[in-house]
């Protein structure tokens, strides 16, 4: 068999390989395979699969230089920072109040203005048409893995005068 042969059927073997191992996997379990009959909500993911789409959110972030104005860590930065506002109620700079959830963080990022945390101004450029959904969704998710870590009262007394 001549080299050139050898190598196109190498090829053949390895793309029919990977088309089948993608066909194979199950739904959701990465951000590059979910098509739209797969999508499942950020809040119905399972903690592999969330896992899976945080770790690609954490990425946009980054690429998108998200970190530049929101931290990761709860620090006050020129926007709010997403932990441990998942789930939660949100107050607005208008009164409003609002779920934290994969809608309004869309709305957040596509709309910025639509609804502006209390305590912070319209300063956020909008991201639409410079973000696609699976990013939108990665960041959705990398919202929710963001657990606020609990407060522990300072050294609280353990018992009476001695």
């Amino acid at each position: 068999m001549r080299y050139a042969t050898r190598i196109t059927l190498a090829l053949s073997i390895a793309v029919g390989l990977t088309w089948g191992c993608e066909r194979e996997s199950p739904k959701n379990s990465s951000p590059s395979t979910a098509t739209n009959a797969d999508v499942v909500p950020v809040a119905s993911m399972d903690e592999a699969v969330l896992r899976t789409w945080a770790d690609m959110g954490r990425k946009v972030w980054l690429a998108k230089a998200c970190n530049m104005c929101h931290s990761l860590n709860g620090a006050p930065l020129a926007g709010p920072s997403p932990l441990g506002v998942w789930g939660s109620k949100q107050m607005l700079a208008d009164g409003r109040e609002v779920l934290v959830d994969e809608a309004y963080i869309r709305e957040s990022i596509l709309n910025p203005g639509a609804a502006i945390t209390a305590g912070y101004t319209d300063k956020m450029i909008s991201l639409k048409g410079n973000i696609t959904d699976e990013e939108l969704r990665g960041l959705a998710a990398l919202f929710r893995s963001l657990k606020a870590v609990p407060s522990v009262p300072a050294s609280a007394p353990t018992g009476g005068p001695r």
